[in-house]
C-alpha cells in the first residue's frame, strides 16, 4: 500500500507529471477523483486492472494480453480442451501467435510444469495436412519442428509443443502426435 506520504514525495519529485490533489487524504474522495469499485471479489478471484475477474489459479504473464493457468496433470487433447473451457467463458488451450508468444509459453511450461511437452489446440483430424485450431481457424503462425507434421505414425492429428527434454534447437518448436497421448497443459483466459 502506497502511503500518502509516499505518494507526496513521488508527486515532489515529479512535479510537472503528477498532479496531486490532497483532498483525498482524509478518505473521501476529491471532487474530481474517479469512481472506485468498492466491491471485495470473492475469494480465490483476481481482479485485473481492468476489473474483470480472472479464474482461479490464472497467473499473469509478463508481455501477454492473457493470463495463463498451468495443469500438471496430463490429459487427451480432449479433455485438456474441455477442462480449460471449463474455467471461465473465453478459457481455452493456450496457442501462440508470434515468436515472442511461443517463448514466452515455452518458458511457462519450462518453470509451471517442469519443462514438459504441452498440448496445442491444433488438429488435422478433419483432413490431413490441413492444420485447424480446435475453432476451425487456420493458425497464421506454426513453428513446426524441421520435417514436422508427418504424420508418421498414422494418425498424428493433434499438436504439442517440445520441451526441455528435447533437442536444445527444438524447444518450443512444434510436432504432430496421436490425440490420445497424455500431455499436460496450458489453459489460456483473456479479459
Amino acid at each position: 500500500m502506497v502511503t500518502s506520504r509516499a505518494l507526496l514525495s513521488l508527486c515532489v519529485a515529479l512535479a510537472p507529471a503528477c498532479a496531486f490533489d490532497p483532498s483525498g487524504l482524509s478518505g473521501e474522495p476529491g471532487p474530481d477523483a474517479p469512481a472506485v469499485d468498492q466491491r471485495q471479489p470473492d475469494a480465490g478471484v483476481d481482479v485485473d486492472a481492468r476489473g474483470a475477474e480472472a479464474p482461479a489459479g490464472y497467473q499473469v504473464v509478463p508481455g501477454q494480453d492473457a493470463r495463463w493457468r498451468p495443469a500438471l496433470a496430463p490429459g487427451t487433447l480432449a479433455a485438456a480442451a474441455a477442462d480449460c473451457a471449463d474455467d471461465a467463458p473465453g478459457a481455452a488451450l493456450a496457442l501462440p501467435v508470434d515468436p515472442p508468444g511461443n517463448v514466452a509459453l515455452r518458458l511457462f511450461a519450462n518453470a509451471q510444469l517442469a519443462g514438459e511437452r504441452i498440448w496445442l489446440p491444433l488438429t488435422d483430424a478433419a483432413k490431413e495436412g490441413d492444420w485447424r485450431t480446435l475453432d476451425g481457424e487456420v493458425p497464421a503462425f506454426t513453428p513446426w519442428d524441421d520435417g514436422e507434421p508427418n504424420d508418421a505414425l498414422d494418425g498424428e492429428d493433434c499438436a504439442e509443443m517440445l520441451g526441455l527434454a528435447d533437442h536444445p534447437p527444438q524447444r518450443g518448436r512444434w510436432n504432430d502426435l496421436g490425440c490420445d497421448e497424455p500431455r499436460p497443459y496450458v489453459c489460456a483466459w483473456t479479459p
